[in-house]
């Protein structure tokens, strides 16, 4: 466990990781120079370039301007330096190509708000963004006024999805509008297109789903009153296998490391019949349903890469047998069934490691601590809690 706090207390330092892709940027004199390239968020793409050339380890920003533009070869994306003016503000900025041909179209975002610019031979820009919807009289009203402003540049060369509906606000759209005026433009048997993003509107959010099996180690124990005043009774330990599923929810162009997990185990506790005080006996036996949702963090980027959880957890009795023998009478033996606990809230912990097959695919690895108290009990029944220990190994995949 004190390999966990010490990860813990650095996390906070680590969270906005890097996340260096393989690229190249191109110089002021068309130069290009490969390495690997920090890739953001849209908006933190449009403002700079970290870069890091092959063979070494320094990184270097590039403002807009100081070089000509850049690309990442895996994904794509392909940024220029441009100058544009919005809202009465210029600057220059990385506009990220969709198109380059005889027209260029390009995508910027700025405070969250989406804009277009479309680039014809003679170098003049047109702007077309949508303006965040508004409450007017207690009515929501949504900004459409890019539909006609497309309308009236292109004319013509609306595709025919949108001849009669309204044109989508998307990077798709925008580039089916481009292809259209290459296709009325470009003479017949020319490539007048350059370069098109293949991957409009790409999500940014990534999922990864896990499956796993293992063995807890599981401690019950009670408080009840009638049962032993004043004290807690450690009821017994169960050893029973377990087995769950989840999902794993990631926004890699802010960090590679940290994700949102949420998932659900399925166990057993099986204490056979034992007594508790010199008046009782008690047998514990309930089907777990587990669903918890947390926070992981992967250290390094290697083939094996440490972990560490933190979530908070719930754990349902599916199906309880749990059962109270009162020797009070020893010639009349008591038998009455006992409640498990209908649901528990508590927190889990753990420390693990990935062995990463290749990029979408790994084994994983996991040493987990979970503890649980009854939420809801009767006055007769009265707390219940459950400490368990955990090893997992399971099988993760996009």
């Amino acid at each position: 466990m004190y390999i966990y706090f010490v990860y813990v207390g650095t996390l906070p330092m680590q969270v906005t990781a890097e996340n260096f892709l393989p690229g190249y940027i191109i110089t002021t004199k068309l130069d290009t120079l490969r390495g690997t390239i920090d890739f953001k968020t849209d908006e933190a793409n449009s403002k700079g370039c970290w870069f890091r050339e092959n063979g070494t380890r320094d990184k270097h920003m590039f403002l807009p301007g100081k070089i000509a533009g850049y690309r990442f070869l895996e994904n794509g994306k392909y940024y220029v330096s441009k100058s544009i003016e919005v809202e009465g503000h210029k600057s220059e900025v990385f506009l990220e190509y969709l198109v380059k041909g005889l027209m260029n179209v390009y995508f910027y975002q700025k405070s969250g708000q989406s804009y277009f610019f479309f680039e014809k031979e003679d170098g003049s820009l047109q702007m077309i963004t949508q303006n965040k919807e508004e409450i007017v009289n207690g009515r929501l009203l949504k900004d459409n006024r890019y539909d006609g402003e497309l309308r009236y540049y292109f004319n013509q060369n609306i595709p025919d999805e949108y001849k009669n509906t309204q044109i989508d606000f998307n990077q798709k759209a925008m580039i089916d509008i481009a292809k259209k005026y290459h296709r009325s433009h470009c003479q017949e048997g020319q490539e007048c297109i350059v370069f098109e993003n293949k991957k409009p509107d790409s999500k940014q959010m990534e999922v990864a789903y896990h499956v796993y099996a293992g063995v807890g180690l599981s401690e019950y124990s009670i408080g009840n009153y009638e049962i032993k005043q004043g004290a807690r009774i450690k009821v017994g330990t169960s050893s029973m296998p377990m087995v769950g599923l989840g999902a794993d929810m990631y926004y890699p162009r802010w960090s590679q490391a940290l994700c949102l997990t949420a998932e659900v185990s399925f166990s057993r506790i099986d204490i056979p019949r034992r007594y508790l005080t010199k008046r009782f006996e008690g047998q514990f036996k309930a089907y777990l349903a587990s669903p918890g949702v947390g926070l992981r963090y992967t250290f390094a980027k290697r083939k094996l890469r440490p972990v560490i959880d933190l979530a908070a957890s719930l754990a349902f009795s599916v199906k309880s047998e749990s059962m109270i023998w009162d020797h009070q009478i020893p010639s009349r033996i008591q038998e009455y069934e006992y409640p498990f606990g209908d649901m528990f809230v508590g927190a889990r912990c753990g420390i693990g490691a990935d062995w990463m097959l290749n990029k979408k695919h790994r084994v994983t690895f996991r040493m987990c601590y979970n503890t649980l108290i009854t939420a809801t009990n009767s006055s007769y029944a009265g707390s219940a809690d459950i400490k368990s220990y955990q090893l997992r190994i399971g099988y993760a995949f996009e």
